[in-house]
């Protein structure tokens, strides 16, 4: 996750203790929560960090939002990524479970329809899945996504109706996580 209030109410629902090696690592029994922060540069060499500090892992799952530039898809709805498209626009196909859309991954955000109109042909636009990726593939880790719908950069974007909409992102995230991505494992 890339802000720590993405990740809200994992850290109410499961007890999470402050890594005293890695920052922005938490972790518990069962799992390591990672708040990588915004954008696919940082992203990727907080991972990259995180990695050769405490890795090997056995699988990385990135959650987070995403603005949606494909008009069909639902405020608020959860899509599994089945691909990534960096800002050369090369496409790299993931293994997530039941993945059905792509993402591109911006190194600034897209608040204007005109950003939006030239990434027409694809379905989600973030900020972390590619930096993310990238470091995982490097590391031989598998890696899967999870996006949950913020907005739609191609209509009105409005930041603050994003930042006041943490609390409910996060709960949706929690929520598809413990019932749709833990029965995997």
């Amino acid at each position: 996750m890339a802000h720590k209030l993405e990740a809200y109410h994992f850290f109410l629902n499961y007890s999470f203790k402050k890594s005293s090696q890695v920052s922005n690592l938490y972790e518990n029994e069962k799992f390591l929560l990672f708040i990588c922060q915004m954008g696919s540069n940082l992203a990727y060499q907080n991972l990259k960090k995180l990695l050769s500090n405490r890795g090997p892992f056995e699988l990385i799952i990135n959650l987070g939002i995403a603005g949606a530039i494909n008009e069909s898809l639902k405020l608020h709805s959860i899509c599994p990524l089945k691909s990534l498209i960096d800002a050369s626009n090369i496409l790299y196909n993931i293994d997530t479970p039941s993945g059905s859309f792509s993402c591109f991954t911006s190194e600034k955000k897209i608040l204007t329809s005109v950003d939006a109109f030239a990434l027409k042909d694809i379905d989600l636009v973030d900020m972390e899945s590619y930096g993310l990726y990238q470091a995982s593939r490097e590391d031989n880790t598998p890696f899967y996504s999870y996006k949950i719908i913020s907005d739609f950069p191609n209509k009105s974007t409005n930041e603050t109706l994003i930042k006041n909409n943490f609390d409910t992102f996060s709960k949706l995230l929690f929520d598809y996580f413990k019932q749709q991505i833990l029965p995997l494992f």
